[in-house]
């Protein structure tokens, strides 16, 4: 109240508090040093005339009698919605000036509008309703402003007079209170790792290329999807509101036809994370999809999930509102998917606001880091559209854009076009990324969540929520609006969505003290190239802002060369961003330059809102080029060659790799010729996990790395000594030696007499290296002492795994729960022939049994078992290994038991299912039953029986002939299809808890 008064004059008094308690009630008299003026009654004749005149306005727009209306009561109550909002905005505009199109979406009463009136338009109000003029009376200042009395403070009995306010304090005081700016520090969040998927993209880094360019990846419905020709009707607004076609006996339909889609989303490497391609057909592509992309993301970062779990509980945030998979949507197997196959053992939740589910999800991530349940988090957003359904629903609300333009802040928005996507980022808190050396994208100085409440309609947006929310993340970050110089908005190209959102953003920056500058702030939305990814749409934005951090640039929002006449944007803090240009750092007066920094919204459809802010991540002990992990010089250390190192499951995959990283070197590391070549070594021995097929070389500068990794990918004879190769699989008794201190000893005398060569090969032979160990030696420790993070090169964004490209999808044919009743085709196998009756083994006197089986036996026994086994997990034959763990082949307890059922039933035998366990592969396996089948001498049979049933719900023609194959889009990948009944019950799994 300080402030109040005395920002209007009054002036300032003191009080004997002490005193004046024991003299009973007291009155206490504003003083002010000119004459106070006050309306006379004709404010009220104004107000009363004025909500006369709405209420009559709006009954008559309502088909209502204006007595009826409470002008106290949200007009939502009879029956305003979005339309008639726009009708009763234009009659206002033909009286008045300044009717803004979100006016009735602020102000949801008919008494707050008219006090909105009074204090912004009294003129034209009175002129409207025709009332006569104020009368002011005079009042004359009174003799109490001379008055000074000690104000007792009864805290601590000291006698203190406060001091006047400055203008300054006023201003300061106006806003909200900020948080310290060393508290809000400690809250700092680094993200250290980023990968996503979007149209048009396969990776982030050819996501920045479509966005530098101005480009839509706006298409149409791809034919793979289905074939919207079934289910197009042109007129938007023709299916609005009606009832589900299935209701009606007639097609559904779709005014859109147009889309932002993913490539491949079928496609999958089981292999890599050891899931069957049975199980891999069961799973919601989006659980598929970022399972990839959340260990895209951790070796982005540097890392692999066990190193990364080293640091503590690592979470898993994911945002997902869409699943029309046939087997059903399960959410909360998304993002425990990830933390079960990675191993990590942090939160793990699932996230469904709408479309504001994945910055949501941010925002728990953050409050996991700050309150330590969590030490690291991944998190992120996925959205595919893989049903007509989707597009249907969307079309009867009436949400998506009559053409495929998204046109956020443009002339002629009319909704949103439908978008795909997959995206994640790894979060540390900032003092620990820079403890350990980590390559910082950006830094997240807060987070905000909140909930519109009730507003004209569910899915109308609510201004003040809005405002709130970012309102809350200025706060939170303790920084001035003055510095956040771009906004990437939610954006989504509607009519009112829009205005409604830059109403919010505007009172935000005048609520935390940004009243005067106009137009100093971007803005402008993902939307407009690859449409709008709903529960993706959050972290499309957050990488999108991150990327123009990293690169200094600001891309053009597309679609709004002319600019929605809604909105008067010079009246606000922001411009659309329409064009590619450099991202200046803001330059405040009184103010040192301070860093790039963004704030990011994401909206949902039923009223959740949530924000974030961002700041670019500036390196004071290493400066950095404008590519922010590249810098330092091109050679390797002066205390040695670098040792570079490549692994991957496949020998296609790590020729790919090879040829990654050569691209990477020629377009990105060599872009101003700044990459620390120790830094790229370093992160590929510690960030990268040591698998089965295996490259190494030795090489002094990024040069002679470019050349050697070229004559690896183009020679067909390679040069001794130019590299290492091996394959640990014909080498596993040397990673014993590895193990043990010896071995590790023998390391550290290889490294101090600079005998890399044999390092290099003891590793590709399958030795395992503490690379630290390699900095310590070359520092001058004898005994290999670990360095600390600071002494040791640094984790940088290199070239991730590439991907296996094998398809599994399951049709939505919908067939009747039916099991396979055809034989496998006929072999020139020597198949094992069961008893013809189970029961009479326990009769049966062992004496009478054969004394031993056929030493021949065994190898037919792998071959069998290894035939099974393709069988049950829908595998190729020529992909099982008999000496590989069932585990990483994908046998999971429920495969197991029906496995191991169909062996008894196959053999006659009485097999427990935990003995694939006690005996983990095939060559074991068969050792064990072939002891069995000894006991119960088996005999033969020449005609063989099925192995197993097929899977719930599936058809006999599920089970394709191993022949066939997809020459999809240049790739030559298996694809696995199969039928499923959309009523598929779900797999029992032993021992589920919950």
């Amino acid at each position: 109240w300080q402030v109040v008064l005395s920002s209007e004059g009054f002036g300032t008094i003191s009080l004997p508090t002490q005193d004046i308690q024991q003299a009973g009630q007291q009155v206490i008299v504003a003083a002010v040093d000119r004459a106070c003026s006050c309306s006379a009654n004709t404010d009220m004749d104004l107000r009363e005339k004025s909500c006369a005149y709405l209420k009559e306005l709006v009954g008559k727009v309502l088909n209502l009698p204006s007595a009826k209306i409470d002008t106290t009561k949200p007009l939502t109550n009879y029956g305003l919605d979005s339309i008639l909002v726009i009708q009763l905005t234009e009659i206002l505009r033909t009286s008045m000036e300044q009717i803004s199109t979100t006016l009735f979406f602020e102000y949801t009463t008919i008494d707050a509008l008219v006090e909105h009136f009074l204090h912004t338009q009294k003129e034209a109000l009175r002129h409207l309703v025709g009332a006569g003029d104020d009368k002011i009376a005079e009042v004359a200042p009174t003799a109490l402003s001379t008055l000074q009395y000690p104000l007792t403070d009864r805290r601590n009995e000291e006698n203190q007079t406060l001091p006047p306010v400055s203008p300054d304090a006023r201003a300061s005081n106006s806003t909200l209170p900020n948080m310290s700016r060393d508290f809000a520090r400690e809250r700092d969040i680094a993200i250290i790792g980023i990968a996503g998927r979007y149209p048009e993209a396969k990776d982030v880094l050819a996501f920045w290329d479509l966005l530098k360019a101005g480009k839509s990846a706006i298409r149409e419905i791809p034919p793979e999807r289905w074939d919207w020709r079934s289910y197009f009707q042109a007129e938007k607004g023709a299916t609005r509101g009606s009832r589900p076609a299935q209701a009606q006996g007639s097609v559904p339909t779709i005014y859109a036809k147009w889309g932002g889609f993913l490539e491949d989303i079928e496609c999958f490497d089981a292999s890599f994370f050891h899931i069957s391609p049975r199980e891999s057909e069961q799973m919601d592509p989006q659980e598929r999809l970022f399972l990839e992309v959340s260990y895209t993301c951790i070796q982005d970062a540097g890392y692999t999930p066990a190193g990364l779990g080293e640091h503590g509980p690592v979470g898993v945030f994911v945002g997902v509102m869409n699943g029309n998979y046939p087997t059903g949507a399960r959410y909360w197997s998304i993002a425990n998917r990830a933390s079960f196959v990675l191993g990590l053992q942090g939160p793990s939740v699932a996230v469904d606001t709408a479309c504001s589910s994945s910055l949501t999800a941010l925002h728990f991530a953050v409050e996991s880091l700050i309150s330590g349940t969590s030490a690291c988090a991944i998190v992120g957003g996925v959205n595919l559209i893989v049903d007509p359904v989707h597009y249907v629903r969307l079309s009867q609300l009436g949400m998506l854009a009559s053409s495929d333009q998204c046109k956020s802040f443009g002339e002629n928005a009319d909704g949103f076009v439908d978008g795909e996507g997959v995206g994640a980022i790894l979060l540390k808190p900032l003092k620990s990324a820079e403890a350990d050396g980590d390559h910082i994208y950006g830094v997240i100085k807060a987070t905000a969540i909140n909930h519109g409440g009730k507003t004209n309609g569910y899915t109308v947006p609510n201004p003040h929520a809005q405002a709130d929310v970012i309102k809350q993340a200025l706060q939170r970050a303790g920084i001035d609006p003055r510095t956040i110089s771009y906004v990437e908005a939610h954006g989504t190209g509607t009519v009112l969505g829009d205005p409604i959102e830059i109403a919010g953003l505007t009172r935000a920056f005048i609520a935390s003290g940004e009243t005067q500058n106009k137009q100093y702030c971007a803005i402008g939305s993902v939307k407009s190239n690859i449409g709008h990814t709903e529960s993706a749409a959050g972290i499309a934005g957050v990488t999108k802002a991150l990327l123009q951090m990293r690169y200094g640039q600001l891309v053009p929002s597309l679609h709004a060369e002319a600019l929605n006449p809604y909105i008067d944007f010079e009246a606000t803090p922001f411009v659309v961003q329409r064009e590619l240009s450099e991202w200046k750092r803001p330059q405040i007066p009184g103010i040192e330059e301070v860093p790039r920094r963004a704030g990011v919204s994401s909206f949902g459809a039923g009223g959740s809102n949530a924000h974030v802010i961002l700041e670019e991540y500036m390196d004071k002990q290493r400066p950095c080029s404008h590519l922010t992990y590249l810098d330092g010089v091109r050679k390797a250390s002066p205390s040695g060659p670098a040792l570079i190192v490549l692994s991957a499951r496949t020998e296609e995959q790590l020729n790919e790799q090879v040829r990654q990283l050569l691209s990477w070197i020629q377009k990105e590391a060599c872009a101003d010729g700044a990459c620390r070549l120790d830094d790229l070594a370093y992160t590929l021995q510690v960030g990268r996990e040591a698998m089965e097929e295996r490259l190494a070389m030795l090489v002094g500068s990024l040069q002679e790395l470019e050349e050697k990794l070229h004559r690896y990918v183009s020679d067909s004879v390679h040069k001794e000594g130019d590299w290492y190769r091996g394959q640990v699989k014909r080498h596993d008794a040397i990673d014993i030696f590895a193990t043990d201190e010896d071995g590790q000893k023998m390391v550290v005398t290889w490294v101090s007499k600079g005998k890399y060569g044999k390092l290099l090969s003891f590793w590709v032979k399958g030795g395992t290296i503490d690379w630290k160990l390699l900095y310590a030696v070359r520092a001058g420790s004898a005994q290999g002492t670990i360095p600390t993070a600071p002494t040791l090169p640094r984790r940088i964004s290199l070239p991730t795994y590439p991907f296996a490209r094998e398809s599994y999808w399951i049709s939505t044919a919908i067939s009747e729960p039916t099991f396979s009743s055809v034989n496998p085709a006929s072999t020139n196998r020597v198949a094992l022939r069961p008893l013809a009756d189970h029961s009479m083994l326990s009769h049966m006197n062992k004496q009478t049994a054969l004394p031993t089986v056929d030493p021949e036996l065994a190898p037919r026994l792998e071959e069998e078992l290894a035939r099974s086994l393709a069988q049950a997990l829908y595998m190729q034959e020529s992909h099982v290994d008999i000496e590989k763990p069932f585990v990483e082949m994908g046998l999971d307890s429920v495969s197991g038991v029906e496995w191991i059922w169909s062996l008894n039933k196959r053999y006659a035998t009485n097999l427990n299912a935990t003995c694939i366990y006690d005996y983990p592969t095939i060559r074991q396996l068969a050792g064990f039953l072939r002891k069995e089948l000894s006991k119960h001498a088996a005999v033969i049979q020449q005609t063989p029986v099925p192995l197993i049933p097929t899977d719930f719900g599936l058809a006999p023609e599920a089970h394709a002939a191993p022949e066939e194959r997809s020459q999809e889009r240049g790739h030559s990948h298996c694809r696995h299809v199969r039928k499923i009944s959309r009523c598929q019950p779900f797999d029992p799994i032993l021992g589920q808890s919950g």
